[in-house]
């Protein structure tokens, strides 16, 4: 899977041919950030406060969280999955939240005091980017 910023992205199948090119836009906005997921692929959307779930295979939206005017997910940005759970950093309100990909419950694992643009598990460190540089909380 290859997004590029404005959203146009190929999936490839395993001996690394496409077998799907198109956009992936909502509203009129690419992804922020975009995380591969089995047979599917999750995307952010900040300009949205939505986090999607795309299938692989006819590339529509299969699941969305938030969206709209909902402050749930305010500006959704970094995305990364770790023990079956997605990890989505907000790039406005410094708040990290995780997904369990099992039954969609959502938990708070952090509130910070800046914006957070991404989330990475490496064994036990937990590194994030922000507005003001890379942290290992």
């Amino acid at each position: 899977f290859v997004m590029h910023p404005g959203g146009d992205a190929v999936v490839f199948d395993a001996k690394g041919n496409p077998k799907w090119q198109g956009t992936l836009k909502y509203k009129g906005f690419g992804p922020a950030c975009a995380v591969a997921d089995g047979d599917f692929v999750w995307c952010t959307y900040p300009e949205n406060n939505a986090v999607i779930k795309f299938n692989t295979t006819s590339m529509l939206a299969d699941f969305k969280i938030s969206g709209g005017t909902t402050d749930k997910f305010v500006s959704p940005h970094g995305l990364y999955i770790v023990d079956r759970k997605l990890i989505v950093t907000s790039s406005e309100t410094g708040t990290i939240f995780s997904i369990d990909l099992d039954n969609f419950r959502e938990n708070i694992i952090y509130e910070l005091d800046e914006p957070v643009y991404q989330y990475i598990k490496i064994d036990s460190n937990e590194i994030i980017l922000t507005k003001s540089g890379i942290y290992r909380l």
